[in-house]
Order: structure tokens, then C-alpha cells, then sequence
């Protein structure tokens, strides 16, 4: 059983909290620092067709539908567990991008929900915020030092397996993804800012 305790703290560079919201069903928040605006982050995650080769425990990841203000996916995501065995977890997933006029200045969001799988319920939201953020250049090897223009990244989701499975089985797992694809995001908008003009990013 995973000490839900424990959970909460940082995994790396990620903030990670755990909390048992109901029968079988447990709500998941993270959030890490990208040294990189807001739109460079929202590119990153509405690159739908892209998503697999971004996260690396996405092993499929269909566009079924794009549309104006999001797309609905197929996607796989699987992990590696004990003695060689494979847990996998597969959704038909509706993401719906927020309407930036009715959020905060600087921020935007993306939300997200299963409409089959295997899941009960798997539901969230990606929250992208304006921040002055510590750039350290010899992680990414931009001549950049100091605070710069920057984001904080939070994902939040709700989940609940079927019945047949407790989801104190299966939560480490989730959180260790989370943790995981929250980095892979920093690292792939780290790598677009790569490409930017020199000075685009520095604030200071």
C-alpha cells in the first residue's frame, strides 16, 4: 500500500500531492517550474500528434478528431513493473482547450476527460501560469542566468480504476507517470526555446 504521506513533497523537480477524495478514488496534483513562457508550454501540449515521441510511456497516441478548440485522442500509456511485466492503461480522451479570455491574464489551461476506457474515471486539467522563474544554464545550455520569463505547470486529475481494481495497486505508478511526463514536457519546451531569438526569454 503506498503511504499517501510520502507522496507529498517533490519528485525531482516535481511537486507531487496525493489525496483520497472518495470510495476508490484518489486526486493527484503536480507542478513543476518551465524555464520557458506560457506559449511555448501550450505549444508543447497541444502538439497533439506529437505527444508520444514528447512523453516516453505514451506508447499510442491517435488523434480520432481535431477540433477548433481541442481534439479527442486514443491514447496507451505503459510502464515497466516487477520480474518484466507490463501495466497498461488505454482512454478515449476529449481535451477541450479553456477559452484564454476567461481565465487570468497569463494563464491558460487545458482540460481533459475519458470518454472510454479503462479507466472509471480519469479527469483533469492542465494549468499553465506566468512566473519568474531561476533559469540554471548548465541544465539546459542556454546562455541565460537569473530570473527569466517562465511558467508554473500543474496538472490535476481525478481518478478512479474499475472496480476490480484497488486503486492503492496502481497510484504509485500514476503518480511515478505524472512525475515523468511533467519533466519530459519541461525538457521538449526547454528544447523549443533552443530555437528562439537570443533575449527572447530573459526578464532581468
Amino acid at each position: 500500500m503506498v503511504d499517501e504521506t510520502a507522496l507529498e513533497g517533490t519528485f525531482e523537480e516535481v511537486a507531487v500531492a496525493i489525496e483520497k477524495v472518495g470510495r476508490n478514488m484518489r486526486r493527484i496534483e503536480a507542478s513543476v517550474d518551465v524555464c520557458a513562457p506560457v506559449y511555448v508550454v501550450w505549444g508543447v501540449l497541444t502538439d497533439y500528434g506529437s505527444l508520444a515521441d514528447i512523453i516516453p510511456g505514451l506508447v499510442v497516441n491517435e488523434v480520432l478528431e481535431r477540433r477548433p478548440r481541442g481534439a479527442k485522442l486514443l491514447q496507451v500509456g505503459e510502464q515497466d513493473v516487477a520480474f518484466g511485466a507490463k501495466f497498461s492503461a488505454r482512454i478515449v480522451m476529449e481535451v477541450e482547450e479553456v477559452p484564454e479570455e476567461t481565465l487570468a491574464e497569463g494563464t491558460r489551461e487545458i482540460e481533459f476527460r475519458q470518454l472510454d476506457g479503462d479507466f472509471q474515471k480519469f479527469e483533469g486539467v492542465w494549468r499553465m501560469e506566468q512566473a519568474e522563474v531561476r533559469h540554471d544554464s548548465r541544465s539546459s545550455g542556454q546562455r541565460l542566468d537569473g530570473e527569466v520569463e517562465g511558467t508554473k505547470l500543474s496538472y490535476v486529475v481525478e481518478v478512479s480504476p474499475q472496480m476490480w481494481m484497488p486503486v492503492r495497486l496502481i497510484e504509485g505508478r500514476i503518480v511515478k507517470e505524472i512525475g515523468s511526463n511533467l519533466r519530459s514536457i519541461q525538457e521538449e519546451a526547454l528544447k523549443r526555446c533552443c530555437h528562439l531569438p537570443p533575449g527572447v526569454l530573459a526578464t532581468s
